[in-house]
């Protein structure tokens, strides 16, 4: 199960990506690659800024919904953009094909290599990794921020959570929360 858990966040991930694309291309023109090996960084970004600012304005419709929501209004937006540049985008794939293999070889082995450490470090038991775990469930369960604070019931956390918003919004949206 917790395989199948890792294929799911790296197939958002990678979905993330896509969507960012189309606009990191007409973005950035003067990149070889067009700004495809910045997607995927961007595409969760651009998922987690609007829940965020949403959440921090008491507007968002629900910890699960929200993303959800920005996530189909960005495949929208991408598609749209897509479809306008689709003959671009055809050309360029051709033509870059070799470097985009490389920018996603580069990011799954780096990918793997994190799973591999984490999967024989696994335990949350010294250092800071016990706050870290509670702020990413945090995170990923609130619906408005900040999240609440899991040792100091009915305050908001004093720490930056957005690291941890963006990281665990691929889980949100895969229902791995």
């Amino acid at each position: 199960m917790v395989a199948m858990d890792i294929v799911l966040w790296l197939l958002i991930v990678e979905f993330l990506g896509l969507l960012a694309f189309p606009f990191t291309y007409v973005l950035l023109p003067v990149l070889k690659d067009r700004g495809y090996g910045l997607a995927k960084p961007l595409g969760l970004l651009m998922l987690a800024y609007p829940v965020w600012l949403l959440g921090s304005l008491d507007l968002s419709a629900g910890a699960t919904v929200m993303p959800i929501l920005i996530v189909v209004s960005l495949s929208v937006a991408a598609g749209l953009v897509t479809h306008r540049k689709w003959p671009e985008f055809v050309d360029f794939f051709r033509r870059e094909k070799t470097l985009i293999l490389l920018i996603e070889s580069i990011f799954l082995l780096f990918f793997l290599g994190f799973v591999l450490l984490k999967a024989g470090t696994s335990a949350i038991t010294h250092t800071e990794q016990p706050m870290d775990f509670a702020f990413l469930n945090a995170a990923m369960l609130a619906s408005s921020f900040p999240p609440e604070d899991p040792w100091l019931a009915g305050n908001g956390i004093s720490y930056y959570y957005l690291g941890y918003l963006i990281l665990g919004l691929p889980g949100v949206i895969g229902g791995l929360s």
